[in-house]
């Protein structure tokens, strides 16, 4: 929920089911989601790069978990190209972000422990003219080293000396 006020209007890239819940998925609907079947890989990954450029076009940003799932800490899952392709294709860059909420809702639980979760949002990829499996493996490296420094309780927002930073680095509209 806090990525509705951290970036722009966003449209999620999720499961069709989230749609059919009672009051969440009406609530949902009405962000313009990207609902997709992910039994049909391929009309997935076409569906995310049609509807996606739909959304950016109409100045929505397009949030995309590329491993598809909440992951149990400690362990990774391997990206799909969807992001990345939709970001090759429009020539937009790619933002990534790390987080460590696996450590307060785990993969398969309905019940969240106390404690704060950290995001670290990294520097926009740029994609012009790249290959989109180059720019998704970029994107997974910084990830996977930012996430083991929160799991290992470095992170930029919280420094070793104790003192707070706060810094947020967006890409600009259209750049």
């Amino acid at each position: 929920i806090a990525q509705m006020v951290i970036f722009p209007p966003q449209a999620w890239v999720l499961k069709r089911e989230i749609l059919w819940i009672p009051i969440v998925g009406w609530g949902t609907w009405l962000m313009r989601p990207i609902a997709i079947d992910r039994g049909a890989r391929g009309q997935a990954v076409n569906q995310v790069v049609e509807q996606g450029r739909e959304r950016l076009e109409s100045g929505m940003w397009v949030l995309i978990f590329p491993e598809g799932t909440r992951v149990p800490v400690g362990q990774q899952r391997r990206f799909g190209i969807s992001a990345a392709l939709l970001a090759v294709r429009t020539g937009r860059k790619l933002v990534p972000v790390a987080h460590d909420a696996g450590r307060y809702w785990a993969r398969r639980g309905l019940l969240k422990k106390r404690g704060t979760i950290r995001v670290v949002i990294g520097p926009p990829i740029e994609t012009a003219g790249r290959d989109p499996r180059d720019v998704s493996d970029e994107a997974k490296r910084w990830i996977d080293a930012k996430v083991a420094e929160l799991e290992k309780g470095v992170s930029p927002l919280f420094p070793p000396e104790g003192r707070r930073a706060r810094c947020v680095h967006l890409a600009e509209k259209g750049d």
